[in-house]
């Protein structure tokens, strides 16, 4: 017995026949169908359609034989497939290759065989639609072209099986995303229904969204005033920040950039408002945004808040800046946090080699280290007197500061007043 010699693209060959996912899975009536034609055309007690897998031959559908597989080194497929053409063994017996083969010695003691190869379409064969007998034969012509354009019909249907599988499984993930987004959707209006945010939710790929009566009602809108289209929102954003705002969108859904941003929007009045927005999409398996959801919340008053104390924060700030009193900030472990420009041109230090040191160490050198902090801290606390205090400048000059109370001041923790 001679067995056949591996195919030179082995590897690639078995990779294309396990990409139609099919061996190992039920008889299926078309290829049924296709191996009684054969048996029938060709006059053959045997019809078979092989598969040849790394290490056996398994038939996927089968006339006239009990067995689901044989070993692929005692099998006549496995030389078939070397050629692009029937191959034919007219008579097993008077064949060196096949005289003392198992399959011909004993059940199905085979005389006759012809098979035609079955072609992917990356032009591998994975396996034949075969013909076999007991008896010694030969095929027409017309039986020979039958059986090659059955071997045809046997890939298309292997290919509509995988697309259909594909197709399935495609629709399976969806239904899948579907559910996940639904129940997702319930979640986030449940919260929604708890706050004052003004919901929304964008179907990225038809453009359709929807608002919740919220979100129209904080522009002042009843909720048929707006219309769920991506445009009702895009239109009220304002001139000055629609380009920003857009950007932002575009990122998140390409980059997958945090989308928390904030813009104003045009009321029902006319008037401006100012919006926090926060959103979130969902992308399918292929990387593609499919949804996106979030809301608004009015933060108008904030902003305004938030100026008005920036704006004070300022103002406190040249005036500690502007006062000809040195103001120094101090941890409550002495280390000097801030210093004005009043306190630099009275210890002729810059501020940055000032700040992060102890303050006792850089104003007072001189002075006894626990006796001074003692002392500023009874200051701050108002249970001591201003004290007057003299302290060494960068210079090695002299000068004579008053150290108010807390009663007087509180401002961080002491304040230097020349005398």
């Amino acid at each position: 017995m001679k067995s056949a010699q591996l195919p030179d693209d082995e590897n690639q060959r078995v990779a294309s026949l396990r990409d139609y996912d099919i061996l190992d899975t039920d008889a299926e009536q078309a290829f049924d169908d296709l191996t009684a034609l054969a048996s029938t055309i060709c006059n053959t007690r045997i019809a078979l359609i092989s598969l040849i897998d790394a290490d056996r031959q398994w038939f996927k559908s089968k006339v006239g034989l009990d067995a689901e597989e044989t070993p692929r080194n005692i099998s006549f497929c496995s030389h078939a497939i070397l050629g692009d053409s029937v191959f034919e063994v007219c008579d097993t017996q008077l064949d060196d290759r096949f005289f003392d083969n198992p399959l011909v010695k004993e059940t199905p003691n085979i005389r006759f065989y012809a098979g035609a190869p079955l072609k992917a379409p990356d032009g591998r064969n994975i396996g034949t639609i075969c013909v076999i007998d007991s008896k010694p034969g030969k095929l027409s012509v017309d039986q020979n072209s039958a059986l090659t354009a059955l071997s045809r019909q046997v890939i298309y249907l292997c290919e509509m099986r995988k697309k259909i599988v594909e197709l399935k499984t495609e629709t399976e993930r969806r239904q899948a995303t579907e559910s996940a987004l639904f129940e997702e959707r319930g979640r986030f209006e449940l919260v929604i229904r708890g706050t004052n945010d003004g919901a929304w939710d964008w179907n990225v790929k038809t453009g359709a969204v929807h608002y919740a009566p919220r979100f129209s009602g904080l522009l002042g809108y009843s909720e048929n005033e707006f219309p769920d289209v991506f445009d009702s929102w895009e239109s009220h954003l304002h001139p000055d920040d629609r380009g920003p705002t857009l950007d932002a969108v575009q990122h998140h859904l390409s980059d997958r950039t945090e989308y928390d941003i904030e813009y104003r929007l045009r009321c029902k009045s006319r008037e401006y408002r100012w919006f926090r927005d926060k959103g979130k999409a969902v992308w399918n398996d292929q990387g593609q945004a499919i949804r996106m959801a979030g809301s608004i919340s009015d933060i108008t008053e904030l902003r305004t808040n938030r100026n008005r104390l920036r704006a004070e924060r300022d103002y406190s700030r040249n005036i500690i800046t502007g006062t000809p009193t040195a103001i120094v900030g101090v941890t409550p472990d002495g280390i000097t946090t801030f210093v004005n420009p009043a306190a630099e041109r009275l210890t002729a230090y810059p501020a940055k080699d000032i700040v992060g040191k102890k303050w006792c160490e850089s104003m007072f050198p001189d002075a006894p280290i626990k006796k001074l902090e003692r002392l500023f801290n009874n200051l701050a606390s108002g249970e001591a007197k201003d004290r007057e205090l003299t302290l060494l400048n960068r210079h090695g000059e002299h000068r004579t500061a008053i150290l108010p109370s807390g009663k007087r001041a509180k401002l961080d923790k002491s304040r230097l007043s020349p005398n």
